[in-house]
């Protein structure tokens, strides 16, 4: 009887229960951060060639003369 008992604490269940609480909300930060960093990095990518489409649209709106 002693046996089983120690045999038991090596079972992997024992160690790491069965819920499953955490593992959603972790997987939901996992996902929300690598949307967030992707996002960052498309930003920092496109951002001056952004900045020069919409200044250089800007220049022709504003221009007295078409």
């Amino acid at each position: 009887m002693m046996a089983m008992s120690w045999l038991w604490r090596l079972h992997p269940t024992y160690w790491f229960p069965r819920g499953d609480q955490g593992a959603v909300s972790t997987e939901y930060v996992v996902v929300v951060g690598f949307v967030g960093v992707t996002v960052a990095a498309a930003i920092a990518g496109l951002g001056p060639v952004l900045l020069s489409s919409y200044e250089r649209a800007r220049g022709l709106l504003i221009c007295p003369l078409p």
